[in-house]
């Protein structure tokens, strides 16, 4: 695709994806990419206002080559997605001085990121800039993205939640459902569109925000997924396909009570072989957490805010999608499949002639390898590269 192409929408119809070459965002497809400057990135991020919810928050992951699916590194092998329980025991076990402050298993995910430890977390920041120095970074023969995720404003319930067709998709509206604080009340409108102009109008300040802390029972939940054998995991990705299966065979019972009737139809299958597993690891973390898995929300991606327990989280206003147990494992991955809970996806695509510009007036505005990585070896390496560029010619001895 070049960047004269109108913009394409890669998500089969699907309105959470949509993609555009930066030129078409700036309403100039013929601008050569060595005219691109900071200046334009910053008046396409003035276009996707728009898009954003009032109040919310916008994150923004950057990508070096455009054809990479935005995928944690445990999944972009099999090898590795296989022995993730190995991977994390065997790091604790070597290193284990290392993890001595983190008190959940989130924390230990967070920390192996930090070191470059493959897990089920992906970097994004709340930061554009941050995005676009890691987009234009490297890789200077391809082109690079910039992956925006903003959340996904509901206007319409009733439209929201159904087909083409007007069928109620009861994924979907199992997902509104489970984000709504007074499930009781309010998930009877959604299953039997009941929805009125008033309940369109207050659906942003009933339902629990899509942004989710280091705390939270969703991201404990995902995260000790991890910890689970591949065995394991087999075995609860085949308790979700029938646990769905007998939502769509009972979908009156489920919408006369959601609630009620939701938990007690996860309950039946907790009580199977390996729940009582992933609750023991939960309960490592959480010891009073309820006996409760709440398998609908097992296979979404979350975003979570970490606490900032290091310079480099700062620097980089760091979060992170933490990926459930569908996560998808390489091949051709449809980008609606990576995006988390309750957001959208724009895909900005940047030529790579771009990159060296772009990258010159980021550095000039203090966005590099010394501000971005503040230790002392990125520190010392920056300022090396500064003063003695890679092509300078090393003095040879007098013979």
């Amino acid at each position: 695709m070049s960047h004269t192409d109108q913009p394409e929408d890669v998500s089969n119809n699907l309105p959470e994806v949509k993609e555009y070459w930066i030129q078409e965002l700036l309403d100039n497809a013929d601008k050569a990419p060595e005219d691109i400057h900071l200046s334009d990135y910053m008046k396409v991020l003035e276009k996707l206002q728009p898009h954003q919810s009032p109040g919310a928050s916008l994150f923004f992951r950057g990508q070096a080559d455009a054809e990479w699916s935005p995928l944690p590194g445990i999944f972009r092998t099999y090898k590795l997605a296989e022995n993730e329980d190995n991977i994390i025991h065997e790091v604790l076990a070597n290193q284990a001085d290392e993890f001595r402050y983190d008190k959940t298993t989130f924390e230990k995910l967070v920390r192996m990121q930090h070191f470059g430890i493959p897990t089920r977390l992906l970097d994004i920041t709340k930061n554009p800039l941050v995005a676009l120095y890691f987009a234009v970074n490297s890789e200077p023969k391809a082109d690079c993205a910039i992956f925006v995720y903003y959340e996904d404003y509901i206007k319409d319930v009733a439209k929201y939640i159904k087909d083409k067709k007007g069928d109620i998709i009861l994924k979907k509206a199992i997902s509104l459902a489970n984000r709504i604080s007074d499930k009781g009340s309010l998930s009877h409108k959604i299953f039997h569109a009941t929805v009125d102009d008033k309940f369109n109008k207050f659906i942003h300040f009933l339902s629990k925000k899509n942004i989710k802390t280091s705390s939270s029972n969703r991201t404990t939940i995902h995260s000790n997924i991890s910890l689970m054998n591949t065995h394991e995991k087999t075995f609860i990705s085949i308790c979700f396909k029938y646990y769905w299966m007998e939502i769509h065979k009972k979908q009156s019972y489920i919408k006369d009570d959601f609630p009620e009737n939701m938990k007690s139809l996860s309950n039946k299958y907790n009580k199977k072989y390996p729940f009582p597993s992933l609750l023991q690891h939960i309960r490592q973390d959480k010891p009073f957490f309820e006996p409760h898995i709440d398998l609908a929300i097992l296979d979404e991606p979350i975003i979570v805010i970490p606490p900032n327990t290091n310079k480099r989280l700062i620097a980089q206003q760091g979060a992170f999608i933490l990926f459930g147990l569908k996560a998808p494992t390489m091949g051709d991955i449809p980008l609606h499949k990576t995006i988390p809970l309750g957001m959208k996806l724009i895909k900005i695509i940047i030529p790579a002639n771009a990159k060296k510009n772009l990258r010159k007036e980021l550095d000039f505005i203090g966005i590099n390898d010394m501000t971005l990585f503040p230790d002392l070896e990125n520190t010392a390496s920056y300022i090396k590269k500064k003063y003695a560029p890679p092509k300078t010619r090393r003095p040879r001895a007098n013979k």
